[in-house]
């Protein structure tokens, strides 16, 4: 496991995905997405990380009430994540081996820590 910590005040340095990527946020609520993100999960870090039944388990949880999934889209596949939790970690990094070194973990973390530094903002 790696912690990082950065003070969410003053300058917030902003990464932009690479051509074609959108990054989209949700609460992983759409079985579609729930069912991708796994997929992409298995697929980045090459073993099964969490079930269905786990990833339900934890969209219920109070980490994940104030919490939101990033997701960086090429078309219409999930090549990359990150999860922000309602106590500002982040969590599940990833970005699927054929889209690694092209920014995109880089922009995913960039937009989760202005969500949750705009978040911190607004309490």
């Amino acid at each position: 496991m790696l912690a990082m910590r950065r003070a969410l005040f003053g300058t917030r340095p902003s990464f932009s995905p690479p051509n074609g990527v959108q990054l989209v946020k949700s609460k992983l609520e759409d079985p579609a997405i729930r069912e991708a993100y796994l997929a992409a999960q298995d697929d980045s870090f090459g073993y099964k990380v969490m079930s269905l039944e786990g990833l339900e388990h934890f969209t219920k949880s109070n980490l994940w009430l104030g919490g939101i999934h990033i997701g960086a889209f090429a078309g219409n596949e999930l090549i990359g994540s990150v999860m922000a939790l309602s106590n500002g970690l982040l969590d599940y990094v990833f970005t699927v081996p054929r889209w690694q070194n092209k920014g995109i973990a880089k922009a995913l973390v960039s937009a989760c820590l202005l969500y949750t530094s705009d978040a911190a903002d607004d309490n």
